[in-house]
């Protein structure tokens, strides 16, 4: 599976890109899907995607550093050679 436009921004880029449009109506704005252009939504749903997703990779990312063998800071990670 390819990767979406949004994979390639930073996460400050589009910051800049939604504080951009702050004063529009973004429920209003419709644009269509990265994926397939027969599915449309709002930019506002656009901007829940986003941060939903964001919100699912943090989440995921403090449970694997919960896991029992994450290194901690000051250990070394080992490498197989």
């Amino acid at each position: 599976m390819g990767r979406s436009s949004a994979d390639s921004l930073t996460k400050n880029q589009i910051i800049r890109y939604m504080k951009a449009t702050e004063d529009l109506d973004l429920e209003k704005i419709i644009i269509s899907s990265p994926v397939t252009k027969v599915i449309t939504y709002s930019l506002m749903d656009a901007y829940r995607i986003i941060i939903t997703q964001e919100k699912r990779h943090l989440l995921q990312a403090m449970r694997v550093s919960e896991m029992d063998g994450f290194p901690t800071r000051g250990e070394a990670v080992r490498t197989s050679s």
